[in-house]
Parts: structure tokens; C-alpha cells; sequence
């Protein structure tokens, strides 16, 4: 699990704690500082799992490169025709 993942779960909790405090207090400025805590942590959350997802794929590509890289040099290299054949026009 991503450090941002963990950060961006206290933050959303943290963010939960002061916006009802500023709802029981009246305050309406620590209230909307919650809310802005608790989106805060929401997208830190969600650029950690990105960032897990990111890993998880290329650890899997690295893997089938490593179990066939005769057919990782012919793919890249298939790519590397069709880009070469479309930039021309």
C-alpha cells in the first residue's frame, strides 16, 4: 500500500472530525476547512492507488519481457514501422 493511500485516509477522517466540530460549534469556517481536508485526502487517495496500479502493471510487463523478449523486440519494433509509416504523412 502507498504512503499517499494512507495519508490521504487520515486526512479524509481528520477532515470527517473537524467538519463536525464545526457543525457543533456553529463555526462555519472550520466546517468548510473539513470539507476541503476531507477532498484533500480523497484525491491524495486516489493518486496512491493510481500510483499502485501503475506499479502493478509494469511489474507485469517487465515480467512477460522477461518470459519472451524476442516478442517484446518484435512488438516494439512493429510499433516502431507503423509510427514511422503514419508520422510520413
Amino acid at each position: 500500500m502507498n504512503g499517499d493511500r494512507v495519508e490521504g485516509t487520515v486526512n479524509k477522517a481528520v477532515g470527517r472530525v473537524q467538519e463536525a466540530a464545526g457543525v457543533l460549534t456553529g463555526d462555519d469556517q472550520h466546517r468548510g476547512e473539513g470539507v476541503a481536508r476531507q477532498v484533500q485526502g480523497a484525491a491524495q487517495d486516489l493518486y496512491g492507488q493510481a500510483c499502485d496500479q501503475f506499479k502493478e502493471v509494469t511489474g507485469d510487463l517487465a515480467a512477460r519481457v522477461e518470459r519472451n523478449p524476442i516478442g517484446a523486440l518484435a512488438v516494439a519494433g512493429l510499433v516502431g514501422y507503423i509510427l514511422g509509416v503514419l508520422s510520413r504523412r
